[in-house]
């Protein structure tokens, strides 16, 4: 699905909204054709499930809306697998 250009910036925009959205500062993202690294800074006292939560659900929204054709290849609106990795966190 993200190994068109145009649909990789639409996730990194979609991402991208959403983080700003809840104050979470992104500082490094790559999307990849199956899969999204992202590094990033949570506000004090949100959880990394919160924030995986708020942007899978969020950029999912996003990209289903600008893409409407999306939803003949994810018919149950699942664009995102149901979990995910956070490999290690770092605290400042």
């Amino acid at each position: 699905m993200m190994r068109k250009y145009g649909n990789k910036n639409l996730v990194k925009a979609a991402i991208r909204k959403f983080a700003k959205k809840h104050e979470i500062k992104i500082n490094y993202i790559a999307v990849l054709p199956e899969h999204v690294h992202l590094l990033c800074t949570l506000p004090r006292g949100k959880t990394d499930s919160w924030a995986f939560h708020k942007l899978k659900g969020g950029s999912a929204y996003l990209i289903f809306k600008n893409k409407e054709k999306f939803r003949l290849r994810y018919p149950q609106g699942h664009f995102r697998s149901p979990g995910g990795v956070c490999s290690y966190r770092w605290k400042q």
